[in-house]
């Protein structure tokens, strides 16, 4: 795989980007975009126009998820992943492969990366979201939360200290003297 993405002869792929090579600048073979620049914040988006190149900068929150969908234009059919947006011309093409368990694996690695949904595009345009059947790691279950407006452990033990007028009676001192 060279630096813009595109396969080395003989590899079975015709399309990657390394989710964990960020910042990455492409040019997809197919596509809205003419190029993109992406990053763990912002996607660069240029796109050619009559009037000359339009270039967009979309944050990574703004886009809907990770999808994958079958791209019907080229045979054999492949899996196409991209990074999905409410406006199509947005969207950036991630990887493209004949082999579903490398488009599984790019296609949850890209959704961690961004923090993003999985999103399944069906071939009829409908989107839907995709739950893993994987249980989330559980989270460390806080200490005692249902005492957490009271006094700490180790005070706990000690008695509560007096609150009030403190009375002070003089006394006089008392010196051994030999």
């Amino acid at each position: 795989m060279n630096e813009s993405g595109e396969a080395i002869a003989g590899s079975s792929r015709s399309y990657r980007l390394d989710p964990h090579s960020l910042p990455v600048c492409g040019e997809p073979p197919a596509g809205p975009c003419e190029s993109f620049y992406l990053d763990e914040a912002r996607a660069v988006v240029r796109h050619a126009t009559a009037s000359g190149p339009r270039i967009t900068t979309v944050p990574i929150s703004a886009y809907t998820g990770v999808s994958v969908r079958i791209d019907p234009d080229i045979d054999p059919a492949q899996l196409l992943i991209e990074l999905a947006h409410d406006d199509k011309t947005l969207n950036i093409p991630l990887a493209r492969s004949e082999v579903p368990e490398d488009i599984a694996d790019d296609w949850q690695s890209w959704a961690r990366v961004f923090s993003l949904p999985l999103v399944v595009e069906m071939p009829d345009g409908s989107v839907t979201r995709y739950d893993s059947d994987e249980p989330e790691t559980p989270s460390v279950p806080r200490r005692r939360p249902h005492l957490a407006n009271q006094r700490p452990q180790f005070l706990a033990r000690r008695p509560v200290g007096r609150s009030g007028n403190v009375i002070h009676v003089d006394f006089r001192e008392i010196i051994a003297r030999t």
